[in-house]
């Protein structure tokens, strides 16, 4: 059969759709539910390569539908033959997205990078390879059994500043900075800047603004859930909120999404120099 580009390129068209249409519906399922969140928080925990959260849930939920487990490593079909790991004969590529950037000039003249479209990317979890021993995977979180947490080294890594006060709650921000609870433990001060932090990220924009609050609570809650289970953090306060919702899939419409790429981007500044 002649190779016909033009039904390539509306087959790609569609496939994008596909994900994008499955990332919403099963992301808003996710944030709805602490053992989704703990599961993809323990995929997150060990990759080879800085995926985010949002691809890799993406991948999750298709490695899930296959072969019916969870993502381990992810890699390319490149990237797993540099480990010396080839993949199994036979075996469906997973896909995830990648944005394709464009360069604009904005009103002063200068050049910016915006999204023009989405692609997709083949990689494969490490299930579906063989070869030599991974020495990125290991039967322990990596990064729970490697690393002590302390709230002093994510403090002085977040881009805003994030001051301590005795609080009779665990937080605020005004959206420039945050205000925690000095009075709670280490771990209570991580979940309580994790959530304030989830605000300030995502509803000081314009579209966030207009969320109402028991959305936005949601939304800062799941966040601060998943982050503190991707360090080994017990969140019992975050768990109860997220278990006890009662809203309805038109409140949530973009709140999953949005929280993957919440809690991707404070992980990206946060963690920088502790994890890698």
């Amino acid at each position: 059969m002649a190779y016909d580009k033009e039904k390539w390129k509306k087959d790609k068209k569609e496939q994008v759709k596909s994900l994008k249409d499955s990332l919403k519906k099963l992301s808003n399922e996710l944030i709805t539910d602490t053992d989704k969140l703990k599961k993809l928080a323990e995929s997150w925990s060990n990759q080879l390569y800085s995926y985010s959260a949002q691809n890799l849930f993406t991948a999750n939920f298709q490695l899930i539908a296959n072969k019916g487990r969870m993502v381990s490593a992810l890699g390319s079909y490149k990237r797993w033959k540099d480990e010396e790991r080839y993949v199994n004969k036979g075996e469906k590529a997973l896909h995830i997205l990648a944005p394709i950037f464009t360069k604009i000039k904005d009103k002063n003249g200068e050049e910016e990078k915006v999204i023009s479209f989405f692609k997709t990317v083949p990689v494969f979890d490490i299930s579906q390879t063989n070869g030599k021993a991974c020495k990125y995977v290991s039967e322990t979180n990596k990064l729970i059994s490697e690393t002590e947490f302390k709230f002093e080294d994510l403090k002085a890594n977040c881009k805003c500043e994030v001051k301590l006060e005795s609080l009779s709650y665990g937080g605020h921000t005004d959206g420039e900075s945050i205000t925690v609870n000095i009075d709670h433990t280490n771990e209570g001060k991580i979940a309580n800047m994790f959530h304030e932090l989830a605000h300030l990220e995502s509803h000081y924009t314009k579209e966030g603004k207009e969320l109402d609050r028991r959305t936005k609570e949601l939304e800062a809650e799941a966040v601060s859930y998943l982050l503190c289970e991707l360090i080994g953090i017990e969140n019992k306060k975050s768990a109860v909120y997220i278990n006890s919702w009662k809203g309805g899939a038109k409140e949530l419409e973009k709140s999953g999404q949005r929280v993957l790429k919440t809690a991707d981007k404070i992980a990206k500044y946060v963690f920088k120099g502790i994890l890698n």
